[in-house]
């Protein structure tokens, strides 16, 4: 864990190449902008070696406290020491990394290439905040399944951290800023089959149960005036466009805002996402299909609707597939995103 937080040191061998007003600028750069290239330069520099490093600081001070708990062999009793250990990730780390997110959300970001960077290395810090709360749960109710999806979350920091490198480094090469950047996934106490299996898990049972909770309550809506619930078509329009599109819209967010992370994961997150937005225009256009008593658009809702169907049955194929090579179970009949849920 000591080693996870510590790659957020990654100031330490940061500096300007050639910075004086004799630079040469790059070509894309050489019509006047707002900001010079010196200046984007130095907005640059600052992140890396201000910014960044003031909030590895916070953290770092804050994880030393944890970690002289952590190494303390002089408890009698080790119930004891996890006491300890949950009293310290309480009170001083996990409002240390709290501080830090906030301290990442204040970075006055001066060029629009920075804002991905900043995103990578606030969503691990949140991501490592998270495993800190879980670890610290997992003490207070003695849960071994939650130390472990404790560990999952540190895990899942690594490869943000990982992509936040990567994006930082574009961004320095760009603007003549050397940056030494740290591949966590060469680091040999990392597992690399271990690290994609519990980002599968944690695709699986968190990040899609989002979009299955919205779909899930979607489709209660449908059944509500569906079947013999039906009652008459104005109201059969009101549920589809005051509560059913919405929480179709609210499952599409959350489907684009899932971060892979991993690339086996890319092309399951597109997928997915196609799914959604293919589901959402059925309703949509059955709902119109209705205010206009159209029979033609009501046939282009059920063939989208059945294109929905195809869509996600290939998406569960292609999960399964890639559970079955990570071992891990998966399970496609959840309460949302049932593949064999047919339009009324």
């Amino acid at each position: 864990m000591k080693k996870m937080l510590a790659l957020l040191m990654v100031a330490c061998f940061v500096w300007l190449v050639g910075c004086s007003e004799k630079d040469e600028v790059p070509k894309d750069d050489q019509k006047e902008k707002e900001l010079s290239f010196t200046e984007k330069q130095k907005a640059v520099s600052t992140f890396i070696n201000e910014d960044v490093y003031s909030i590895a600081e916070v953290q770092l001070k804050a994880f030393d406290s944890l970690q002289d708990v952590m190494d303390n062999g002089s408890y009698e009793y080790e119930e004891k020491k996890e006491k300890n250990i949950y009293n310290t990730i309480v009170n001083e780390t996990i409002p240390a990394f709290e501080k830090a997110a906030e301290l990442t959300k204040e970075i006055d970001v001066k060029i629009d290439e920075l804002e991905i960077p900043r995103k990578f290395l606030l969503d691990s810090i949140d991501a490592y905040r998270e495993g800190l709360e879980l670890r610290a749960q997992s003490i207070e109710e003695d849960r071994e399944d939650l130390r472990q999806t404790s560990e999952a979350r540190f895990v899942e920091y690594a490869q943000l951290f990982k992509q936040y490198s990567e994006s930082i480094k574009k961004v320095a090469e760009k603007y003549k800023v050397s940056y030494k950047p740290i591949d966590v996934m060469e680091d040999e106490n990392l597992d690399k089959f271990k690290v994609k299996q519990n980002r599968i898990i944690s695709f699986v049972n968190e990040d899609t149960e989002r979009v299955a909770a919205y779909e899930k309550q979607a489709n209660d809506f449908v059944e509500s005036v569906s079947g013999d619930n039906f009652t008459d078509e104005q109201t059969e329009y009101e549920i589809l466009v005051n509560k059913v599109i919405p929480a179709y819209k609210k499952a599409l967010e959350e489907a684009k805002n899932i971060n892979p992370i991993i690339d086996e994961l890319k092309e399951p997150q597109e997928m997915l996402q196609q799914a959604t937005e293919t589901v959402l225009k059925s309703f949509q256009l059955k709902a119109e299909s209705i205010e206009k008593h159209d029979q033609d658009l009501m046939k282009t809702s059920e063939d989208k609707h059945e294109q929905y169907l195809q869509e996600l049955d290939a998406y569960h194929q292609k999960m399964k597939k890639i559970a079955e090579k990570f071992d891990v179970t998966y399970n496609p009949d959840s309460e949302g995103l049932k593949s064999s849920k047919k339009l009324p």
